[in-house]
């Protein structure tokens, strides 16, 4: 990876998780990250369903749209990681179906 490592430890924001999948995920900030020529990784803290899962990716595109700036993210997953993901995205949808039903 060339570039410069950019440091965000210090500071934590809320994001919109768009988009996820194992790999990657797409996030929408409110905020321009002056990540151009850097290496910029982030932590990614969420919950889908039930269980916290916790994330580092590397930032590799970001793009303004709709008043926000939406970035890319590549995560660094393993298979436990991935198969979290997969097992809560899968358990989300779920409960949605079933939330959606009793609304009816």
């Amino acid at each position: 990876m060339d570039g410069i490592v950019q440091d965000f430890s210090s500071t934590s924001e809320f994001c919109q998780l768009v988009d996820l999948s194992p790999s990657g995920a797409r996030i929408a900030l409110n905020d321009n990250l002056p990540i151009e020529g850097k290496v910029c990784v982030i932590e990614l803290l969420f919950v889908l369903h039930t269980k916290p899962i916790a994330v580092h990716g590397e930032v590799k595109w970001k793009r303004p749209a709709f008043g926000h700036y939406y970035y890319g993210i590549d995560l660094e997953t393993d298979e436990l990681i991935e198969t979290l993901i997969i097992s809560e995205l899968k358990l989300r949808r779920k409960q949605e179906i079933i939330d959606k039903k009793q609304q009816v």
